[in-house]
C-alpha cells in the first residue's frame, strides 16, 4: 500500500524524493471501469428500444398527428443511439491507449 501511495504521489505531484517521476506514466485503470462504460451504453440502448417500440406504435396509427409524433420520437431514438455510442467508442479508445493526462481545470 505504501508503494502504491508513492506511485500515486509521483504521478500527481510530478515526483518527490521517495518516488522519482516517470517520463511517461501509464494510466492505472480499475477493472470495473470498462464494464461500467458498457453498462451505461446498455442502459441507453434499453431506453432506445423502448422509445423505438413506442415510435413504431405511433407510426402505425391512423391519424397524421400520431404518425408525425412517431417520426419525431424515432428521430429522438436515433439521437439516443448515436451520442451514447460515440461516447462509448471514445472512452474505450481512451482506455485502450493508457496515457496519463492532466485534467483541464
Amino acid at each position: 500500500a505504501r508503494s502504491l501511495r508513492r506511485t500515486w504521489c509521483a504521478m500527481c505531484t510530478g515526483g518527490d524524493a521517495a518516488a522519482p517521476a516517470r517520463a511517461d506514466p501509464k494510466l492505472i485503470v480499475d477493472c470495473k471501469t470498462p464494464m461500467a462504460i458498457e453498462r451505461t451504453l446498455l442502459r441507453w440502448m434499453r431506453s432506445t428500444v423502448l422509445l423505438g417500440s413506442l415510435s413504431s406504435l405511433l407510426m402505425s396509427g391512423s391519424s397524421f398527428d400520431m404518425q408525425l409524433n412517431g417520426v419525431l420520437l424515432g428521430l429522438v431514438c436515433l439521437i439516443f443511439t448515436i451520442f451514447p455510442l460515440m461516447s462509448y467508442v471514445q472512452r474505450s479508445r481512451e482506455l485502450s491507449n493508457p496515457r496519463a493526462r492532466q485534467p483541464k481545470v
